[in-house]
Order: C-alpha cells, then structure tokens, then sequence
C-alpha cells in the first residue's frame, strides 16, 4: 500500500499482497466455523442425552406420584377402618 506524503490517505494497495492476506484468514475463518460446527454438534448431543434423561426422569417421577396416591387412600381406608373398628369395640364393652 502506498501513502499520501501527508501519511493518512491511501493511493494504491499491492492486490498480490493483499490477496495472500485474505486468502489466509479466510482459511482461518473456516478452520475456526468448523471447530465451532464440532462443538455445536457435541452440545446437540449432549442436549439430546438430557432430553433422554429428563423424559426417563419425568415418567419415573409421574410413577411415583401414582403410588402415593395409591399409599395415601389406603392410608385413608384402614384409617376408617380403624376407626369403625375402635368404635366398635367401645360399643361392645
């Protein structure tokens, strides 16, 4: 690149030079995309597995609600029943 003699203001530029220059960031730039490619695919992945594990984890959670639902009315049922039987046994002293 040539200058101005006051320095700040361009009057040519070497297209050789200059094409060798952008040549190679531009092989840097695609290095770089493709390295940024391979930590996307690993993070879908890795999103993916978490899906996996939070949908096992969800139906697993949902079982467990349903046996405590299940636990709790017969906690409610032999606690009636316990009840109608303590009343029962006032009755027949």
């Amino acid at each position: 690149m040539t200058w101005d003699k006051d320095g700040e203001n361009a009057q040519s530029v070497d297209c050789g030079r200059l094409t060798a220059l952008l040549i190679e960031a531009t092989k840097q730039q695609q290095g770089e995309v493709r390295e940024q490619q391979v930590e996307l695919t690993k993070a879908q992945q890795e999103i993916k597995q978490q899906q996996i594990l939070l949908r096992a984890q969800t139906a697993a959670m949902q079982s467990l609600e349903a046996e405590v639902r299940d636990a709790r009315q017969t906690l409610r049922k032999l606690k009636t029943q316990v009840a109608a039987d303590q009343t029962a046994l006032v009755a027949a002293k």
